[in-house]
């Protein structure tokens, strides 16, 4: 950072050392005047830590302060958190990374950085600066403050209270046209928009400490306080204004925090893959702070920060290296998101410089993980601090069970890694080549309400074309019956929304009727099954659905057959259910097989599951050459099928080395 150099001099490198900045008791508009003083990291006066955006540097005009007698130039940002930290009275002391590390001396920073897991710990609490007010921050702010939020219960009672507090705030969302203009303005087009929420740092910097307080100008908050008013607001903000289709911005990353805060509280341990997979939407001036700046989470690592040596390619490697050594598991090469890297990175190193580019598919967002510790921090929580994996259900109070995908079939990785060569070996089992592929299923096209018509027929299309039109074994229905049951359960939502699109529809009908004749008279109709065994048709719908439910469940036998009826509710919301199959391809492979592929998959590709590896993978062979290009849904395959295959000969193992 660009500043009026400070002569910091050295920390002692035998016993951990750091400092901490004393802010004088002033107010405007005398200057701020601040004393920097070394300590031991187990010796020290008590001190807050601040956690906080950098924001730009003003070179033509810098904001300084006085730091030991001396002009000190801080971010314009940080320049207004000191004033509005600023005591009148008595000293306060802080740790705060602008001022307290050398940032000019590479060594020093990556040293610091190795205690930042005892520097927030240690601190009596970390104060979040979300920046200045505005007008509609003060009012949310206001209206936070007074009303009140619950989450969780006990017994029968707290569950109540909890529904009736819920029902509460739903009730003024709906109605009051103030509080409206509060929620869209003050939370979502403000607060949630500020870049605070999508830097890596402060993940560490809220999870590690003891006790946090929210400061955004004059207002303050407890963490626990506003974090619980946000949940709530979350929960039912699409029931009270259905029409309103918020921007949150980095309130996912709030929520995951929190529950980062929960597991920590519950004295479980993290994974850095799980962490960094789960925050991959976060952001970081330097992309090997990705990795550096959730060190501190970690009880037990081989990565060392180091700013002098290492570049983005050493330490992205590391962490795939990391996992398949430390952690038995290869699940965070499906983390893989771009066709091509600023870093020269393997195709197996994840990118985490940038959550996502668009291509030439002009998708927007990437694809829901397939791995569904990695979707959010709520399924993190469930995952590593439940054992048996139980999830609650709000809405009626059922405990459901969890259960992650295991392609693998509880099998160890059997890979190795040259970092030298930047090549993957591994082995595992292969299913086949991709023969058909369908289009990318996105919901840009007809803003999603009448639920992907053209690529849904495509995607019928293909499966007409190759099994022809099958009848299901247990009842009479076809292949064709399938799209046309969503066609009717969305367009029984949309009436009952109140949405017309009549014109539209009819249109889309037409069309839908010449095509189901064409395809009726064209193809045969068979009673084909599964290449696994069971329905063919039945196979294909729980691919659409990737064989799970809105609360990350299994699908049940009744689950699927309540698909059919589309007067029940769980129609409705298995359609919704495609959530996973956004941004994928249908595939089919040459034996049988059907899934989802990643959008960049071709003809020609391999399916393959890797030991150690909790999905399936899309892997390309070409002119010697294997590249990985993402991870896929295999129905028939994910519960560790095809390694049983393997073992009776019908499938066979291979090794494979990916650049």
């Amino acid at each position: 950072m660009s500043k009026w150099k400070h002569n910091y001099g050295y920390l002692k490198s035998d016993s951990p050392q750091f400092r901490l900045v004393s802010i004088h008791p002033g107010a405007k508009p005398f200057p701020i005047e601040a004393s920097l003083v070394t300590h031991a990291l187990h010796d020290h006066p008590p001190y807050e830590a601040l956690s906080y955006v950098w924001g730009e540097t003003n070179l033509i005009d810098p904001d300084l302060i006085i730091l030991n007698g001396c002009g000190f130039h801080v971010t314009y940002n940080l320049w207004v958190a000191l004033y509005a930290l600023r005591d009148e009275k008595d000293v306060r002391t802080f740790w705060i990374d602008a001022i307290c590390v050398d940032q000019d001396d590479l060594d020093e920073r990556s040293s610091q950085v190795q205690l930042m897991r005892e520097i927030y710990k240690g601190a009596t609490r970390t104060v979040v600066w979300l920046g200045g007010e505005s007008f509609w921050s003060l009012k949310l702010f206001e209206y936070l403050k007074s009303t009140t939020f619950k989450k969780g219960w006990d017994n029968e009672g707290e569950r109540q209270l909890v529904i009736e507090s819920q029902l509460q705030v739903q009730d003024q969302l709906a109605t009051d046209e103030h509080v409206q203009k509060i929620i869209k303005r003050g939370l979502y087009n403000d607060l949630a928009q500020r870049p605070f929420w999508k830097r890596i740092w402060i993940v560490q910097e809220v999870v590690l400490a003891s006790q946090v307080t929210i400061l955004c100008g004059p207002d303050e908050m407890a963490w626990s306080s506003f974090a619980l008013a946000i949940w709530n607001i979350d929960q039912i903000i699409n029931v009270a204004m259905p029409s309103y289709n918020p921007a949150i911005g980095g309130l996912l990353n709030l929520e995951t925090i929190d529950c980062l805060r929960e597991i920590r509280n519950l004295r479980s341990t993290f994974s850095l893959a799980d962490l960094i997979a789960c925050l991959r939407g976060s952001r970081a001036t330097d992309p090997r702070d990705m990795v550096y700046g959730l060190l501190g989470l970690v009880a037990d690592t081989s990565i060392r920060p180091d700013y002098s040596k290492a570049t983005t390619r050493d330490v992205y490697t590391s962490l795939v290296e990391q996992c398949v050594k430390e952690y038995k598991s290869l699940d965070i090469i499906t983390m893989r998101r771009k066709s091509s890297s600023d870093h020269g990175l393997a195709s197996w190193v994840p990118d985490w410089s940038d959550p996502w580019i668009e291509d030439e598919h002009n998708i927007a967002d990437p694809a829901m993980p397939l791995i569904l510790k990695y979707v959010n921090g709520n399924l993190l929580h469930e995952f590593t601090t439940i054992d048996d994996r139980v999830l609650r259900r709000a809405e009626d109070g059922v405990e459901l069970k969890l259960k992650p995908w295991c392609a693998h079939g509880q099998t160890l990785p059997k890979a190795c890694i040259a970092k030298s060569l930047g090549s993957l070996t591994a082995r595992g089992v292969l299913i086949g080549s991709i023969i058909e592929l369908g289009d990318v299923l996105s919901r840009l096209e007809d803003d999603g309400e009448l639920f992907f018509f053209n690529t849904m027929s495509n995607w019928e299309e293909l499966m007409l074309r190759t099994f022809g039109n099958c009848k299901s074994l247990s009842r009479d229905l076809w292949t064709v019956d399938i799209f046309d049951n969503f066609l009717k359960i969305m367009d029984k939502h949309l009436m009952e929304q109140g949405v017309d699109l009549s014109v539209e529809k009819n249109e889309k009908y037409k069309v839908r009727e010449q095509q189901r004749t064409h395809r009726v008279a064209h193809y045969s109709q068979t009673f084909a099954r599964y290449v696994e065994g069971g329905c063919l048709n039945e196979a294909f719908l729980r691919t659409l659905l990737t064989d799970i439910d809105m609360d990350y469940q299994r699908l049940t036998v009744e689950q699927s057959a309540g698909f059919w009826d589309i007067n029940r509710t769980e129609s409705f919301k298995l359609v919704y259910c495609m959530t996973f199959a956004t941004n994928r391809r249908l595939l089919i492979t040459e034996n049988g097989y059907i899934g989802l592929a990643p959008i960049r998959a071709q003809k020609g590709d391999r399916v393959c599951v890797l030991y150690g590896c909790s999905v399936p993978l899309v892997i390309r062979e070409r002119e010697g050459m294997v590249t990985l290009v993402g991870e896929a849904y295999v129905h028939g395959v994910m519960d560790g099928q095809a390694i049983d295959l393997k073992s009776s000969g019908m499938l066979d193992e291979r090794e494979w080395t990916m650049s």
